[in-house]
């Protein structure tokens, strides 16, 4: 219940692949669970420009979860151990940012249709099969950083050099 600082690349556990949750978790304490969800919804509202946010953006010991911004999109507040899978093989190019990323936007490719698999708070499975658009887009992006994969993975090795230069330079000069 607390707006936490959001980890900015080239921090490494941003690349790091998030552990999945369990019912009842042997590492975490429901009350821990239930904090975190909670300190991500906060810092999430917070942000201006954000529409989801993944654990590991806030918790560099990141667990496989990711919030959704109320009333952004049709997806659920809250996906627990998320997969995706498409349901046809349309891509678009996509301008895409991101929270640990001030400033930077990259083309990447998105499928436009995808099936998601989750889990809720309570670890019932769910399923929607018709996910599209911006909710699409979402759940990969997030999907994509549970995993510890980051907008340099969808650069050109040049771009990732000016991006790392810039973050680098905006660590030392506190922006």
């Amino acid at each position: 219940m607390a707006i936490k600082k959001i980890i900015k690349y080239p921090t490494s556990s941003l690349q790091k692949k998030c552990r999945p949750v369990e019912w009842p978790d042997p590492q975490w304490s429901p009350e821990f669970l239930a904090e975190h969800l909670n300190d991500l919804h906060d810092t999430l509202v917070a942000t201006s420009n954000g529409l989801a946010l993944a654990s590991n953006q806030i918790l560099a010991d990141g667990l496989r979860l990711f919030v959704v911004k109320p009333g952004t999109t049709k997806l659920p507040l809250q996906l627990f151990n998320p997969i995706w899978w498409w349901n046809e093989p349309e891509q678009l190019a996509v301008n895409e940012g991101c929270l640990s990323f001030p400033n930077v936007w990259t083309k990447i490719l998105r499928m436009q249709r995808i099936t998601v698999r989750f889990q809720d708070t309570h670890g019932e499975l769910h399923e929607i099969k018709e996910v599209s658009g911006l909710d699409a887009q979402i759940v990969q992006h997030e999907v994509d950083h549970l995993n510890g994969r980051i907008l340099i993975d969808y650069m050109t090795k040049d771009r990732r050099v000016r991006v790392l230069m810039d973050a680098i330079r905006d660590r030392k000069t506190g922006k």
